[in-house]
């Protein structure tokens, strides 16, 4: 599933910044893994989040705060989606969240 979360902390060692989950999706025993990239204003997370089932994910799907949007698979196509992550983050690209694109400059010979 994907989601727009509000982000939090201070950014430093003590405090990253990271995704604001709701309070029952951040036990250890919930089992939620995620990735995350960070929308254009810096104030917003576009967050794949995973589980091994749909009950781990129910606090992130019934989260009411203002501005966090949930889009789970199946539910909503694609490109509806895209359109909403756009509001967020001008360029995004399914890659960009899952790590298949590389940045510009990463991973081409560099000649002296």
């Amino acid at each position: 599933m994907l989601a727009i979360l509000p982000l939090s902390g201070a950014g430093t060692y003590a405090d990253p910044v990271r995704p604001q989950l709701p309070s029952g999706a951040r036990d250890a025993a919930s089992g939620i893994s995620f990735q995350w990239i960070p929308s254009d204003d810096g104030r917003w997370a576009i967050v794949e989040l995973s589980a091994r089932d749909r009950a781990s994910l129910l606090p992130v799907l019934q989260d009411r705060r203002p501005g966090v949007l949930t889009f789970e698979r199946g539910q909503v196509s694609r490109s509806t989606v895209e359109v909403e992550l756009r509001r967020y983050r001008r360029n995004f690209q399914w890659e960009d969240l899952v790590g298949l694109r590389r940045p510009t400059g990463v991973g081409q010979e560099v000649k002296p």
